[in-house]
């Protein structure tokens, strides 16, 4: 189990510190004046491995993923991280987690900006999740396949939208499950609280 979730840390780093952006960061490095380089996000943190000389690297950690539960099982993405000159997160769950001294940029939004009641017109669920990341896709294909069809034997005029963003209408092979009546994929839409006070409830059927 400890070799296992070992190897899927590295492996999802590893798999988006591809080769091709170790090029890219490399070409930069090489043919342009840079005063400092900045990465979003531990999965980008190999990239680390180019730094080199005086030149400031910032990582910007949208989630930490370190449990500080086994050494063992952090002991590499701590690694990537405390070669960083300045490390920034998002919040103070997310600082306690982390071994390596850190500076606290919070998450915010202006919550009276997007105040909204939900709609009591019509059965609509909203998931506002792009299919880019892919744990929204399977959950988006998960509640289409098992919690819909039995919502649709309760409440026939239910629908479901789903925000899966730009491309979506692109996919060379479209699911079966989301052409069932009332579902709609969204590639764009105009305004989130548009889409809010039109929907009945959000779902966040994301496993993991």
């Amino acid at each position: 189990e400890l070799e296992h979730q070992v190897g899927c840390r590295i492996g999802r780093i590893e798999s988006h510190s591809r080769q091709a952006l170790h090029a890219a960061i490399e070409s930069i490095l090489q043919n342009h004046r840079v005063d400092v380089v900045m990465i979003e996000y531990v999965e980008l943190a190999g990239l680390v491995r180019h730094r080199r000389g005086s030149l400031p690297w910032i990582l910007i950690l949208h989630d930490v993923l370190t449990d500080g539960c086994d050494p063992r099982v952090d002991g590499f993405e701590n690694a990537l991280i405390e070669r960083f000159d300045r490390v920034v997160v998002t919040s103070p769950e997310d600082r306690s987690l982390l071994q390596t001294p850190s500076s606290l940029i919070e998450n915010g939004v202006d919550i009276a900006a997007l105040r909204c009641e939900a709609s009591e017109s019509n059965a609509r669920i909203l998931f506002p999740g792009p299919f880019r990341y892919p744990p929204n896709f399977h959950g988006a294909r998960a509640f289409a396949e098992t919690v819909y069809p039995a919502l649709r034997q309760r409440i026939p005029e239910v629908s479901l939208r789903i925000l899966a963003g730009v491309g979506v209408d692109a996919l060379p092979n479209p699911e079966p499950v989301f052409d069932q009546p009332g579902v709609e994929l969204v590639a764009e839409h105009r305004d989130m609280r548009e889409e809010l006070a039109a929907c009945c409830v959000t779902i966040n059927p994301v496993q993991g």
